[in-house]
Order: structure tokens, then C-alpha cells, then sequence
């Protein structure tokens, strides 16, 4: 597997024998099962739209109950096209919905793990874009969390599901450059 990166910084392209996909900001990898998304691209799409990310979680508290039946847990989630975006420059707020506490996500750090999403919906609060995932059975949002670190594993140690696919090639090179970036980032995360 080959990472590039284009003069500009915002273009990575992924390489193999088998495949050639490229992501970018404003664009997604074509010919796939999944497309995942830049956040400051996901931010843009509205329903019926429900965008696949990787991002980094930045922070993110316990969840508690609403005023309703659902408990609520709230994240901050970073990727490198977050830096210097007007609108996302400190990350996008993913409201993570359940009706038990256990079918949330459990990061093992309060910053520094990565977490791919599938099916967000895209909705802002106060101008700032925010993604809303409803989790548990019969569900249609899914999440996996990964290690953060560098040589961190390539399974996720945590899954909302028993069963998940993924592109195997393809999404190891996209954790692979998302722990690239973030374990050689000048700032930190919080």
C-alpha cells in the first residue's frame, strides 16, 4: 500500500496492486462499498445524505440521561481537514443516542482514539455543523473504535455490532494515516 499526498496537502491517494482510490477534500473514494468523507466534506451533506467518516476523538464526556427516556453522550471529533475550516476548526460535535448505556461507545482514552462511523445524520445547532447518531438495535448508525496510538491494532476493540465489514486494504491505509497524523500533530488534541 502507497500513500501520496498532493502538493496542497488536502489530497491523499491509496495505492495497491489490486485498487487505486483517492480521497480529497470535495471528493470520495469512487468504486467502493463504503465512501468515507473528510469531516469538513461530511459537514456539508444534509439528509437524505448520510455520510461514512474517520475521525479522531478529541474529547468527549460520560453519557447521562435526557429529559426523555435516551441517554446522551457527546464527542469531539478532529481530522486534518478540521485545521483552519471557519466552521469546524475545532472539530465537529457527534450527540450519540441509546436507549441503554451499554450500546454506547466506550473510548479507552478521553482523547486519541479513532472511531469510523457509518450513516451519520448531518444537522447543526447555533451555525456549527453537528453529526446525531442514534445507536443500539435496529439502528441505522454503526461505529468501530480503534487504537490511536501508532502501532495500535488493526481490529477494533470496540464495535456497536457482533458483525462488521470492512475494506480491509483500503481503510488500513486511511487508520494508518489518521494515526499518522495524529501521533505528528505540533498541537494537541484538547
Amino acid at each position: 500500500l502507497v500513500v501520496e499526498r498532493n502538493a496542497r496537502g488536502n489530497s491523499l491517494r491509496f495505492r495497491s496492486r489490486k485498487m487505486t482510490s483517492t480521497v480529497h477534500s470535495g471528493a470520495t473514494m469512487p468504486a467502493q462499498k463504503y465512501k468515507y468523507h473528510l469531516l469538513s466534506d461530511a459537514v456539508q451533506m444534509y439528509r437524505p445524505v448520510y455520510p461514512n467518516v474517520y475521525g479522531v476523538i478529541a474529547e468527549y464526556c460520560q453519557p447521562k440521561p435526557t429529559k426523555g427516556t435516551d441517554y446522551v453522550m457527546n464527542v469531539r471529533l478532529v481530522d486534518p481537514s478540521c485545521k483552519g475550516h471557519e466552521r469546524i476548526g475545532d472539530g465537529v460535535e457527534v450527540l450519540f443516542f441509546a436507549s441503554s448505556l451499554e450500546f454506547f461507545p466506550k473510548p479507552k482514552n478521553p482523547a486519541g482514539e479513532i472511531i469510523r462511523l457509518h450513516r451519520v445524520q448531518v444537522t447543526s445547532f447555533e451555525d456549527k455543523p453537528q453529526f446525531v447518531c442514534k445507536v443500539g438495535p435496529g439502528c441505522h448508525v454503526s461505529f468501530l473504535l480503534f487504537d490511536g496510538s501508532e502501532d495500535g491494532s488493526d481490529v477494533p476493540y470496540h464495535t456497536s455490532t457482533a458483525k462488521y465489514s470492512m475494506e480491509r486494504e483500503r481503510e488500513l491505509g486511511i487508520l494508518k494515516y489518521m494515526r499518522g497524523w495524529l501521533n505528528n500533530r505540533e498541537t494537541p488534541l484538547t
